[in-house]
């Protein structure tokens, strides 16, 4: 992704939500949850507010042992009050290919 893309895309974020949530996997692993902090390191970088959830269980030693040690915020999602329009966005495919279109130039299956 180009960087003008990676800022259209920042820019249309800001405009329709105060925060973004950021859901890793349901029992979250290293890969989603460092994925994940990466993505908001970036987002943070760029000005936009971000904030990391999950449903289920962190289950294994070292997930908790990473994630405090990089002092990662990475919440269940029942702490915050998502709004019924921002739990059914979370779900909706037409976003997701919208956003993929626009802003990375990804074609529809």
């Amino acid at each position: 992704m180009g960087v003008k893309k990676l800022q259209a895309l920042i820019e249309y974020l800001k405009s329709v939500n105060d925060a973004v949530y950021i859901q890793c996997h349901n029992f979250p692993d290293p890969d989603a949850v460092s994925t994940a902090f990466g993505l908001q390191s970036l987002f943070s970088g760029m000005g936009l507010k971000s904030s990391l959830i999950h449903e289920g269980r962190i289950q294994r030693d070292a997930l908790k042992n990473l994630i405090s040690h990089l002092n990662i915020d990475l919440r269940r999602a029942n702490e915050y009050t998502l709004t019924k329009t921002i739990r059914s966005l979370s779900s909706m495919p037409a976003l997701a290919t919208r956003i993929s279109q626009t802003y990375l130039g990804m074609k529809s299956p």
